[in-house]
């Protein structure tokens, strides 16, 4: 049997990463169960995928942080959005040192 945590990590490692500090990702709307309502192309949201599918944690998996923004569609539908999924990168802002 495979291992469910092991499959999530890969794709969690395979998607770009997103840089972004601790303070910016908190002011993120969290959409871990549902979806933004409207479409808008930019708007930008946390999601800890995995977090509310029991049977992937009864099963060892371990939810992770992504970072998802409502992109244009690669066709030339303006009417049509993608929803782009981003690796959460956490940049630490460093103080000046004396």
């Amino acid at each position: 049997m495979t291992n469910p945590d092991i499959d999530a990590r890969a794709f969690w490692l395979e998607l770009p990463p997103f840089a972004i500090t601790m303070r910016e990702a908190v002011r993120l709307s969290d959409y871990s169960a549902s979806y933004p309502t409207g479409v808008t192309i930019g708007k930008t949201w946390r999601r800890q995928n995995g977090a509310f599918d029991q049977g992937f944690k009864a099963n060892g998996g371990l939810p992770r942080w992504i970072i998802c923004r409502y992109e244009e569609a690669d066709d030339d539908d303006p009417k049509m959005a993608k929803i782009a999924r981003y690796r959460a990168v956490v940049r630490v802002k460093m103080g000046r040192q004396t």
